[in-house]
């Protein structure tokens, strides 16, 4: 069982009140959320590593309902389309030569993306991340077989486990002998970039001092069961291997319970007697279904025969004062031992009051690439009452907003680390309202992507609308730009991915009404020279987390309950290619001259920011350009 720490308060908001938020009530100006895309948005960005142990079961029984119609029900890329001729080459994952030279990021890069030529589809948006995990590592290893995983297990722990240690961890007998350690090979960050080719290398050659070669003192069928062994230490029920999908599907759903108890965290006040809550259930499949109940005199409540299909996922929600809140998002990833469910929802009484919101931990990525300012920026807000922060400022479609961030003049909102229809914008004021309460003593993220022109210097000024306390961080590059600024004094430099920054910060105190400030000169990057790595976007999505980690001094955040699975860089070149981004931007244009031709935005403003967008695209589009010619 699986717990996604997402008690956030707008997680509701996102089930419940999914609507395009456009104008403020009662206000002159012209306030816009990102209007709704003409085609699937993209997906978050992976982590690139299984943040979750892969579980072989949980593949099989996706692969067997997903999977077999092409690739069929052992992985002989003999299903019943193939069969038909509808399919021509589904791949034989029996045979070891199909996946042996690929690593398993590449694997599991191709059921993320697909291969249309070969009219695979692509499943990240059918299948969580560790969903598609699940199935890569199952395909992965379907060429395994269980004798050879038998034998591989006794030369494990015959040559292996003195140093390796009996689980893989690193930990052997042996290990301190090595100044430079022993591999730990249930890291999955490091073990999902080593194809098994790589791994018979190693077992064949060694490695130096560090590790004897095997090739005289085993044959080539023991070292590839060597291989097959240390790959399974790093999976949960290996078991499953050799044994057909199917098997995994025939599980019967019972009937249980979801309970909870909703809770008034205010000081003084208690829940509604008469209070409703709805329990949303979404089956392995994604279909929904919802039931209500009205709380107890306690705050109690509960469904009974509720279906606890392994794969579903269930979450309370319930709405109070006008605002809707929900229980942590749960995900049954194994059969209840218990045979229920608790998903207890806090509620809160409302303030409006600023006082109560302060900024305590602010992080400023700057890139200069081109004519712009590339920058990426993450607030930490922090309520100290213990009342849900909120305003009585709503959009158009009735929408409350909660904390206002305003962005230096000139901005232009490229995008939002999360679900962009939480956000509204107020283009000609250049602020971003989150839609999002802030509950009490909560880790309340936003992150937002901006665009700022930029001709070889600039000044940069932002006002805070809350007090600064605790730590900044700017960081910036190239590393040959001039910064000034004050506020954040130099730190040296800082690596994060493949990129170089120049580090600035410290602890920082402002008040509100404030002006954060600093300024740059010097020459910016060139597209190419901004992209090293094939696919890495202005955005840095994957290195944003490392950039909150190096102010944190330790602490483990969460945003929207994922926050966790994004503390450490993707290993590989992965992330939105120069062609995704251009169709990103493509979209962008268009979208904005939807909101242009239906009034929703001032022609000096659309103009400014279609140039921008026009930009960037050019860009990009000489880029690949120069590359195909």
């Amino acid at each position: 069982m699986t717990r996604f720490s997402s008690r956030l308060l707008w997680l509701t908001s996102a089930l419940l009140l999914i609507a395009g938020c456009t104008g403020l009530a009662g206000e002159p100006e012209i306030i816009a959320t990102i209007p709704p895309p003409t085609v699937p948005p993209p997906q978050p960005t992976d982590v690139g590593f299984p943040v979750v142990v892969p579980d072989l079961a949980i593949g099989a029984r996706l692969y067997a309902q997903h999977c077999t119609e092409c690739h069929g029900p052992n992985g002989a890329g003999d299903g019943d389309l193939v069969q038909t001729g509808q399919v021509q080459n589904a791949g034989n994952f029996t045979d070891p030569a199909t996946a042996s030279d690929q690593t398993p990021l590449e694997w599991f890069a191709t059921i993320t993306n697909g291969r249309i030529e070969n009219l695979m589809p692509p499943w990240n948006n059918a299948f969580t991340e560790a969903e598609r995990w699940h199935v890569a590592l199952y395909t992965y290893t379907q060429h395994y077989q269980p004798e050879q995983i038998a034998q591989g297990a006794e030369l494990w722990a015959l040559h292996c486990a003195e140093c390796h240690g009996d689980t893989g961890r690193g930990d052997g007998p042996r290990a301190d002998e090595f100044t430079e350690g022993v591999g730990n090979l249930l890291d999955q960050a490091s073990v999902v970039n080593l194809s098994d080719s790589a791994i018979y290398t190693l077992v064949t050659e060694g490695v130096g001092d560090q590790m004897p070669a095997y090739e005289d003192e085993l044959t080539e069928a023991e070292r590839r069961a060597v291989v097959a062994y240390s790959r399974t230490l790093s999976l949960t029920n290996a078991a499953a291997i050799g044994l057909p999908a199917a098997d995994f599907v025939a599980q019967e759903t019972v009937s249980g319970a979801v309970t909870g108890v909703v809770a008034n965290r205010t000081t003084g006040y208690t829940v509604p007697e008469d209070l409703e809550v709805t329990l949303f259930i979404f089956d392995p499949e994604f279909n929904q279904s919802e039931r209500t109940a009205t709380v107890g005199a306690q705050g109690n409540f509960a469904f009974a025969d509720v279906p606890l299909a392994v794969g579903s996922t269930y979450v309370v929600t319930t709405e109070y004062r006008e605002r809707a809140y929900a229980s942590e998002l749960f995900r049954l990833e194994a059969p209840s031992p218990t045979g229920a469910i608790d998903l207890p929802i806090d509620i809160y009484e409302l303030t409006e009051d600023p006082e109560v919101i302060e900024i305590n931990r602010l992080v400023t990525q700057v890139t200069a690439i081109g004519e712009s300012l590339e920058v990426v920026q993450v607030f930490n807000f922090r309520n100290t009452s213990d009342r849900a922060f909120t305003t009585s400022l709503t959009s158009d479609a009735g929408v409350p907003l909660s904390v206002a961030i305003p962005l230096p003049p000139g901005a232009v909102v490229a995008g939002f680390g999360d679900n962009p229809q939480r956000y509204v914008i107020a283009p000609d004021q250049f602020t971003v309202f989150d839609t999002a309460m802030v509950p009490p003593e909560a880790e309340h993220f936003v992150q937002i992507i901006y665009i700022i022109d930029y001709e070889d210097s600039a000044i940069i000024e932002q006002e805070v609308n809350y007090p600064v306390i605790g730590p900044a961080r700017l960081l910036v590059r190239p590393l040959d730009l001039a910064v000034t600024s004050p506020q954040f004094p130099p730190l040296g430099q800082e690596t994060l991915g493949d990129s170089a920054y120049q580090s600035f910060g410290g602890n920082l105190t402002l008040a509100a009404g404030d002006v954060l400030r600093y300024e740059l000169s010097g020459v910016p990057l060139n597209v190419a020279q901004a992209r090293p790595q094939d696919g890495e976007t202005f955005a840095d999505a994957d290195t944003l987390p490392l950039i909150v980690i190096l102010i944190l001094v330790g602490q483990v955040l969460v945003i929207a309950g994922l926050f966790l699975l994004y503390t450490r860089r993707r290993r590989a070149a992965a992330g939105i290619s120069d062609a995704a981004l251009m169709d990103g931007l493509i979209r962008q244009i268009a979208e904005l001259d939807a909101q242009h031709e239906s009034g929703q935005i001032d022609a000096e403003i659309y103009q400014q920011r279609r140039q921008t967008l026009k930009d960037r695209l050019a860009s990009l589009m000489d880029k690949q350009a120069a590359a195909e010619g």
